[in-house]
């Protein structure tokens, strides 16, 4: 068994197999990393943004449509990328 498992890895290193599965793995762990952040800045901004509080509470009502009110809620004119930036030093 071991001997399938080493010839195995070996077809892996010699195609370059190997290499583009790490590569994959690298990027993906990159993009999950991305989107758990997002998520957690966007979160944590319902405290802060009362439109996004009375969208969610309208869609939790049934009042909005959830993804209607999600891509409305994106294509917004407050950015996404600046909504959900890390808060920088309070101004003198």
């Amino acid at each position: 068994m071991w001997a399938k498992v080493k010839e195995h890895r070996q077809f892996l290193t010699d195609t370059s197999e190997l290499t583009k599965r790490r590569r994959l793995h690298r990027q993906q762990e990159f993009l999950d990393t991305v989107e758990e952040e997002m998520v957690r800045r966007l979160k944590a901004r319902v405290k802060e943004d009362p439109n996004l509080a009375a969208t969610l509470e309208k869609v939790a009502s049934k009042e909005a449509e959830p993804y209607s009110s999600a891509m409305e809620y994106l294509d917004s004119t407050d950015t996404i990328p600046g909504r959900l930036s890390t808060p920088g030093p309070e101004p003198d």
